[in-house]
């Protein structure tokens, strides 16, 4: 009777370790690195800022190669 409740101690704690130590581990990596663009700030500023005129670069080059691909 000692065995049992003994390995069924160690059973828990093996489980709970387990477990904290899952948990623990997803939260401290963060599971998608973020791209940053660049013109993360676009949406917040003035509209002659850099960001925005850098945005809207990229999307006319962007149109402009969709036109060439047809």
């Amino acid at each position: 009777m000692f065995y049992v409740i003994m390995f069924t101690i160690i059973g828990f704690a093996l489980i709970g370790v387990v477990m904290w130590s899952s948990a623990r581990s997803r939260t401290a990596v963060d599971p998608a690195p973020h791209h940053h663009t660049g013109t993360g700030n676009a949406s917040h500023t003035h509209s002659g800022s850099a960001e925005r005129k850098e945005r809207s670069r990229r999307r006319a080059q962007s149109k402009r190669d969709r036109r060439k691909r047809h």
